[in-house]
């Protein structure tokens, strides 16, 4: 049995995002986030080895504006799937407003998908 030691629940959020390795700001790739929460999310890439403990910059299309979202965080966990990297990532700094947009888009989701 699995045991979940996250705080907070995670929702699926497809978003693009464009991803900057702060250790190697030159490098930059695309990914789809996965699933959000109010401290973390999960970060899918074909382009991009992601190590653990590395900073991380994304820039996320906004679900509901037509604008980019910023976000800093820390990979906390990374792994191979297939032909893609998935990879954990806690929220160091983002928008307040973006970040509560985000998360009413991922609620929606859930409950459009839970309706039955």
């Amino acid at each position: 049995m699995v045991v979940e030691r996250r705080k907070f629940r995670r929702f699926k959020a497809p978003l693009d995002a464009q991803i900057t390795l702060l250790e190697n700001p030159s490098k930059h790739a695309s990914g789809t986030i996965r699933d959000f929460s109010r401290e973390g999310l999960c970060l899918e890439s074909r382009d991009l080895d992601m190590s653990v403990n590395a900073p991380i910059e994304l820039m996320v299309r906004h679900p509901r504006k037509d604008t980019l979202v910023h976000i800093t965080g820390d990979i906390r966990w990374s792994e191979q799937s297939g032909t893609s990297c998935l990879a954990g990532i806690k929220i160091k700094e983002m928008d307040k407003e973006a970040k509560g947009d985000i998360l009413d888009y991922a609620y929606s989701l859930w409950v459009d998908g839970n309706k039955g």
